[in-house]
Formats: structure tokens, C-alpha cells, sequence
């Protein structure tokens, strides 16, 4: 089952700050909670429309 969903936040750094670190998924694990793994399932670098499956531990 997939769940689309939106967050926003607000930040004191740059916007292009913001996108290097929310696309640098192996760094992922310290700064998304629960995280489990992330599985790219798409190749080459990320971009618009790059596609992962994320597991997160819930409660």
C-alpha cells in the first residue's frame, strides 16, 4: 500500500541547501525518524520524478 503525503517545513537555510539534503538518501537515517531502508527504484542521479520506497518502524 502507497501513501502520498506533503510536509512543510520552515527552514533557516537556502532552498538549494534544503534539496541537496533531503535527495542525499544515504545520509537519510539521521535525520528521518523510524527509518528502517530506502530501496531507489529508479537509476542515474536524482532528479525530478526519481522514484524510492522508504520502510519506516511505526509506534
Amino acid at each position: 500500500m502507497s501513501i502520498n503525503f506533503e510536509v512543510k517545513r520552515t527552514t533557516q537555510v537556502s532552498k538549494q541547501q534544503v534539496y541537496h539534503g533531503l535527495l542525499d538518501l544515504e545520509v537519510a537515517n539521521h535525520w528521518m525518524q523510524g527509518l528502517v531502508g530506502i530501496e531507489r527504484l529508479d537509476d542515474g542521479p536524482m532528479q525530478v520524478g526519481s522514484q524510492w520506497k522508504e520502510s519506516r518502524k511505526m509506534y
